[in-house]
């Protein structure tokens, strides 16, 4: 799935390379959509999802990072950590949050405030990179309908069941 992401899109390309670190990251981390992206641009709340703030390096090589997750329906406010280690290949998470950091600066201006997972969108705003809008339409282009029981499983506990 990650190669066919990779070879769909053209990280240089601010909203490609958001959507890469993020799928990366989810993918890597072992996590869900759903603890790293809201359902919609108005769902957002630093209580609940990633900043650029919640990253920490994990190395003094800089090879690996910790991933805070600031709200789990299992720890609720206490959140979990979710290690992210380089990878060997293009879908490293590492270099892709670099790149997405590259690609996206603005992010980082408000590192406490801003969506980990935020871009810089045609029209000059940022955007927040999330469920509804951006992964629904991905998966029928991309996958079609042969993935749709990983799909439903990956977008399992969205906020709207918090």
């Amino acid at each position: 799935m990650l190669d066919i992401l990779h070879s769909s899109l053209n990280n240089t390309i601010p909203l490609h390379t958001c959507t890469l670190a993020c799928a990366d990251a989810v993918f890597w981390g072992q996590g869900r959509l759903s603890k790293f992206l809201p359902t919609s641009q108005s769902c957002f709340s630093p209580k609940f999802f990633p900043t650029p703030s919640s990253l920490c390096s994990f190395s003094s090589s800089g090879e690996s990072l910790m991933c805070h997750l600031p709200w789990t329906k299992v720890a609720k406010e206490k959140g979990e950590d979710i290690f992210l280690g380089h990878q060997l290949g293009a879908s490293d998470p590492i270099a892709l949050l670099l790149a997405h950091f590259a690609a996206s600066p603005a992010v980082l201006f408000a590192p406490n405030s801003s969506h980990l997972f935020t871009y810089n969108s045609s029209d000059s705003f940022l955007r927040y990179w999330h469920l509804l809008e951006h992964i629904a339409p991905l998966h029928a282009e991309l996958l079609g309908p042969k993935l749709s029981p990983i799909f439903a499983h990956v977008l399992h506990n969205t906020p709207q069941d918090l």
